[in-house]
């Protein structure tokens, strides 16, 4: 004897998944980007380095070398789709403004950048010369320089120095019958002499 039975089972019929995802793009070293997917509610990011967090659909992305992201969109896990978005990282120039000087306000001047890429001074007083790595400066005071490098990428990195003016005056007096440098110093107004 036979018996019959029936069972229902209910299906849900998950519609395709349109995943789409944000276009290539090209960022300076040590920049970020927002990567952004839709099409779903599920999304993994590999790989996940320079992600701010692979598991959602719009992560800030700050790689230190050029990658390709992968993105899997799925329903919850299922009828997963895939999409790649490439993030290219152009490398940022190199510049040094020089060490911090002190300068006495009766002499000459000159500050010197050195680096790649296109210098140009945007910060100061005084500046004879913007775009010289090397300058003549006439600040009415202690003031600080900023040197701004441009790559042929478009990237840019920017250096400080900082020169302090002072009020000293230093006169050298050579006598050379008795072949002796006499420095004669007037510091603040007193007079002292050094054999």
């Amino acid at each position: 004897m036979f018996c019959n039975f029936t069972k229902e089972i209910q299906l849900e019929v998950v519609p395709p998944i349109d995943a789409k995802i944000s276009t290539s793009v090209t960022i300076c070293n040590g920049e970020s980007t927002q990567l952004i997917a839709s099409g779903r509610n599920a999304y993994l990011w590999l790989p996940k380095t320079g992600l701010s967090d692979n598991t959602i659909e719009d992560p800030y992305a700050n790689p230190t070398t050029s990658t390709v992201y992968t993105v899997t969109v799925s329903d919850y896990g299922y009828c997963s789709v895939t999409q790649t978005v490439f993030v290219k990282v152009n490398p940022t120039p190199t510049v040094t403004a020089g060490a911090n000087t002190v300068f006495n306000s009766d002499e000459p001047m000159y500050i010197e950048a050195k680096g790649t890429g296109t210098l140009t001074w945007t910060e100061g007083d005084g500046i004879i010369c913007k775009p010289c790595p090397k300058t003549q400066v006439m600040p009415q005071s202690s003031s600080c320089y900023k040197i701004l490098a441009v790559n042929e990428f478009g990237c840019k990195a920017t250096d400080e120095v900082c020169v302090e003016v002072t009020n000293d005056y230093n006169i050298y007096i050579q006598i050379f019958s008795r072949q002796i440098l006499m420095a004669l110093t007037m510091c603040q107004g007193s007079w002292h002499w050094h054999h």
